[in-house]
């Protein structure tokens, strides 16, 4: 019902917040998606969903490579984060380096031939991410 879109997207902030405090990360997304249809410099959202994907990542993905991969997508929405809002730019482009340092490394990539391959990764995240290239 809020008409002023930095009020709606501070509603839509907390119901998702509610929703990640449960463990409904993909309830807690929609609503964090919400907030950033509403304000999309809202930030402070995307480092919400890079936390969650993050905390997911042993949960999504059948090999060890596919559940480290998925740190390339919680360190790209970090980084989407401190890109939509300077006030956090720091904060998060430091998540998105520690992000970047959990995901596979080069040798990593090598040695399993993942090289430019997408991986789909799977629970409730339900997105895909592209293996860099060496």
């Amino acid at each position: 019902m809020e008409k002023n879109p930095s009020d709606k997207a501070r509603v839509y902030y907390k119901i998702a917040d509610e929703y990640k405090k449960k463990g409904q990360f993909g309830q807690a997304r929609n609503y964090y998606r919400k907030t950033l249809n509403a304000k999309p410099s809202f930030g402070r959202a995307y480092l919400q969903i890079a936390n969650m994907v993050a905390q997911s990542a042993n949960n999504c993905g059948n090999t060890a490579f596919e559940k480290r991969a998925v740190y390339w997508l919680a360190a790209d929405y970090a980084a989407k984060a401190g890109r939509v809002d300077p006030s956090i730019s720091s904060n998060a482009n430091e998540t998105a380096a520690a992000y970047r340092g959990r995901a596979p490394q080069r040798s990593d990539i090598f040695q399993s031939d993942m090289q430019g391959k997408t991986i789909n990764i799977g629970c409730w995240i339900g997105e895909s991410v592209r293996v860099p290239n060496l």
